[in-house]
């Protein structure tokens, strides 16, 4: 074979190879388009607060009518990172909104590499073209239709990148670090303007304010009209291209189940809690867990079919609550790890020191403890409460759940405290006698109580 035609065979190799990368169980290693980049700024208001009326949203996590906040909180210039971008991209305005996180675990890559298991926040903006001007100059012009976003919090570590160089019109600001993540941004139709197929933006903090022009006072032209004037604050956040993979949750089967408090320094347990099945269904089980400090409380419940997530209503005090538990209020805890529960875990529940639903205070130095510096007051307690915890498990062969499995199919749900461990413990009795004799019997009524 020729060398030229080796060459070529070698450069098909590689493209399929390339094409083989970019496979639906690869797409979070391809590499995200280059714009657009931005550097988000703070804007300060210099007048009465504006009223934007509400608008309808649609992104690929759904259509949603959300309410606008009374003023913008960014703007977003075209930039140049290392080079990279276009500076003749739209600007972007975004104003603050609210709304229920949509219940997605996410896969992120962009030019800083790739994010894994981030789990996706309630949407915290809506960003969508400008034109600017500086004052007293006005904006030359209507904005253009595209691009608009919807924004949604999001967490996790800052990327491990060196400092970079970015330039907008406001000048070229070198040397500035890039921290954690703040915002995934989905193309979005507002009152069916837009387009869906924009690329995706992701946000990261701007550590230190990096020197440059702002503030300056800008006029800004939106299709809710010309807004004048407004103070161009220090720049917060950078803004590159994203490719976005929806991670599917894996299914739990379905079977028996029970919820665990350890109630370790509190009173404390639980009054319902509420599977995500996976055919998108919930179902609610309804819990009277109720455990003293040091003591433990357990129920059981059949889980109808596979299942994705969970969600628990507990209360907690460290004082023994003078009414029936469970007091108000209940708290909720998301006992799910992304992309799905996380099974044998102990989740850590937020109870107070006093009263009800604050985290509990910093546990004090043991007595025998040499002081830290600085100095520690003189008298330290010698006792502190500890920290309830909670772990949805499997129930193992041959323990309540299976002795109780007539009754949870018919129920539901189980309870292992009070009048119902009574229950369990006769059912239990009656199986052990039929199953293993006297002895079983004695042996199971001992590991129930």
């Amino acid at each position: 074979m020729k060398p030229k035609n080796l060459y070529a065979a070698a450069a098909v190799l590689a493209l399929a190879v390339g094409v083989g990368l970019l496979t639906p169980s690869g797409t979070a290693h391809a590499q995200p388009p280059l714009v657009p980049h931005y550097e988000c700024y703070d804007l300060l208001p210099t007048g009465p607060p504006a009223i934007f009326p509400p608008v309808t949203l649609e992104t690929q996590f759904g259509v949603e009518e959300v309410g606008l906040g009374p003023m913008p909180v960014r703007l977003c210039l075209p930039a140049l990172k290392n080079g990279e971008g276009d500076l003749n991209v739209p600007h972007v305005e975004c104003l603050p909104i609210a709304g229920d996180a949509p219940d997605k675990v996410v896969t992120l890559t962009t030019q800083f590499g790739v994010q894994r298991d981030v789990r996706v926040g309630p949407p915290i903006s809506m960003c969508m073209p400008a034109t600017k001007a500086i004052s007293p100059q006005e904006p030359q012009g209507p904005p253009p239709l595209v691009p608009h976003y919807e924004c949604y919090e999001i967490s996790g570590e800052a990327p491990d990148v060196t400092p970079v160089a970015i330039q907008t019109q406001f000048g070229t600001h070198q040397g500035v670090v890039v921290g954690e993540p703040t915002r995934l941004c989905l193309p979005a139709l507002k009152n069916g303007e837009g387009s869906l197929q924009a690329p995706h933006v992701e946000c990261f903090q701007i550590l230190a304010d990096p020197p440059g022009p702002p503030p300056v006072l800008v006029n800004l032209w939106t299709q809710f009209g010309l807004q004048t004037p407004w103070i161009v604050g220090p720049a917060v956040e950078l803004c590159v291209p994203a490719l976005k993979e929806v991670v599917p949750p894996t299914p739990i089967p379905a079977g028996q189940y029970q919820v665990v408090i350890d109630c370790d320094g509190f009173y404390a347990g639980a009054a319902s809690l509420t599977l995500t099945l996976n055919n998108n269904d919930v179902k609610t089980f309804p819990l009277s867990l109720n455990c003293s400090p040091g003591g433990q409380a357990r129920q059981t419940f059949k889980a109808p079919s596979d299942w994705n997530d969970s969600k628990l209503n507990y209360w907690c005090s460290s004082t023994k609550p003078t009414t029936p538990p469970p007091p108000p209020p209940l708290n909720t805890l998301d006992i799910r790890v992304p992309p799905r529960v996380d099974l044998d875990k102990w989740y850590a529940l937020q109870c107070p020191s006093t009263g009800i639903g604050h985290p509990p205070s910093p546990t004090p130095t043991p007595t025998g403890t040499p002081p830290p510096e600085p100095p520690i007051p003189t008298v330290i307690p010698t006792a502190a409460p500890g920290v309830p915890r909670v772990q949805i498990d499997r129930v193992p062969v041959g323990g309540i759940a299976e002795v109780a499995g007539a009754e949870a199919a018919a129920l539901g749900a189980t309870d292992s405290g009070g009048s119902s461990g009574t229950t369990y413990a006769v059912i239990a009795g009656i199986a052990g006698v039929a199953l293993l004799g006297a002895g079983g019997w004695y042996a199971r009524r001992r590991w129930l109580s």
